[in-house]
């Protein structure tokens, strides 16, 4: 009697071993961990960023946050992961430093050095003479 599907040349386990099972689900870790990855970038970002004069006024969901520009530390471009974001760090009450990212318009190319500047010029107005 001849079977039915020959299998030459193929031979069946009964077990996996643990490198045939994370083989088999290897995209599927790798989906996961990017998708985490990517919600730590984009769904933290500000729903919007107003300019106010002397301060940045963030938006996101229901609350908001003013940020006078004499208590920006830093003001951060980062190009990676895609889409490009800018981070603005600021000091809180007692030394307490607190960040803000946000997606750029797509006609604000220069916006980081034009924070930057901004920054520089209320610092130096600010300070005692």
């Amino acid at each position: 009697m001849s079977p039915i599907f020959p299998l030459s040349g193929v031979q069946l386990r009964a077990h996996h071993s643990a490198g045939d099972v994370l083989e088999f689900f290897a995209g599927e870790i790798f989906c996961i961990f990017a998708s985490v990855i990517a919600s730590k970038y984009v769904l933290y970002l500000a729903d919007g960023v107003y300019d106010d004069g002397e301060a940045l006024l963030f938006r996101r969901k229901n609350s908001q946050t003013r940020v006078p520009l004499d208590k920006v530390i830093s003001v951060s471009e980062r190009n990676f992961p895609l889409p490009p974001t800018v981070t603005v760090t600021f000091a809180l009450l007692h030394g307490i430093e607190d960040s803000r990212s946000f997606l750029p318009a797509e006609d604000q190319e220069n916006i980081t050095r034009d924070l930057l500047s901004r920054v520089t010029q209320a610092k130096a107005n600010g300070k005692p003479r």
